[in-house]
């Protein structure tokens, strides 16, 4: 069944475009034509998806291969039954080898009345989607930390994909505060597309104890991005795409091209469930309501036992 099928039209492979999605291709080609040289029994495409269309590809089966960043990995995975991540991505910033990420929050320079995590509360916050990990969950979490709930006690302007919507809304003042994930600031600066100057930087982070991160950030670092595969994929092949992602060499020429360092064992998302849990996102949303649930008995009456 399987030789005919992928006989038939290409195996594919998604990434989830948290910058533009034409860049993002862009950036990721290179390794579609290394896996395609690796495996060359087998025809495979690349193609990048927002959110809504990556959760529906995914829904659809119509994609083989997912990279995405680690809380929508784990949602897939418990929605439609995506495997344990076959790798884990590194990234390359600043001239360091990166495996873990976090989230940035800023204002602009002259915001005089935003100094801390505390001073969020009440204002209008631009982040690019309440799905994403390093623009969103990550500072509800750190806001958490100090007791603020974002969803009650701030004002959310969702400017959409991709992350660099964000600095434009803080920037046109359209909202006081913003949210990216870490790198997103660097690289604009590097393009030419913003002034580091404009901008100011709420609960900035020093390095973690044992670990150097170059880059700015408001919140404590988790694993990067997740890649995984569909229940539907033949076992041969999800092997053969695993051993070609471990034996793309690190820092090699074609991962230079990509802009990244390579591909490693799958690293520990439990810190990912963790932040979802205590925050009660997807796919814990209910996770509150099912132990009231057990606890107290309840159907479309109300309470009617107690054990």
């Amino acid at each position: 069944m399987y030789s005919t099928l992928y006989a038939a039209e290409p195996i594919k492979i998604a990434v989830l475009a948290f910058r533009p999605k034409v860049e993002t291709k862009a950036k990721w080609l290179p390794l579609e034509t290394y896996i395609n040289q690796q495996i060359p029994q087998h025809q495979f495409s690349l193609e990048t998806y927002n959110y809504d269309e990556l959760e529906a590809a995914i829904k659809n089966n119509q994609v083989d291969f997912v990279l995405t960043q680690p809380a929508h990995y784990i949602l897939m995975a418990h929605e439609y039954n995506l495997s344990s991540p076959l790798a884990t991505l590194i990234k390359k910033k600043s001239g360091h080898d990166l495996s873990a990420f976090g989230g940035v929050i800023f204002t602009r320079s002259d915001q005089s009345d935003i100094l801390s995590l505390e001073d969020l509360k009440q204002k209008t916050i631009a982040v690019p989607s309440s799905h994403s990990f390093g623009a969103f969950q990550m500072q509800a979490m750190a806001l958490h930390s100090v007791g603020i709930n974002i969803n009650k006690d701030a004002i959310l302007n969702i400017t959409g994909m991709p992350h660099d919507t964000a600095v434009t809304a803080v920037l046109n003042k359209q909202a006081d505060v913003g949210f990216v994930r870490t790198g997103v600031i660097e690289s604009l600066v590097e393009e030419g597309k913003l002034d580091f100057q404009q901008l100011k930087i709420i609960n900035q982070q020093g390095s973690e104890p044992y670990f150097y991160f170059p880059l700015l950030s408001s919140t404590r670092l988790y694993p990067e991005w997740a890649f995984a595969v569909l229940p539907h994929v033949d076992n041969d092949i999800s092997r053969k795409v695993a051993a070609a992602l471990f034996a793309l060499k690190h820092n090699g020429a074609l991962a230079k091209s990509i802009g990244i360092v390579g591909f490693t064992i799958p690293a520990d998302y439990e810190p990912v469930r963790d932040l979802l849990s205590t925050l009660r996102l997807p796919p814990y949303e209910k996770q509150r309501q099912n132990l009231l649930s057990l606890i107290f008995g309840i159907n479309s009456s109300g309470i009617y036992y107690l054990f």
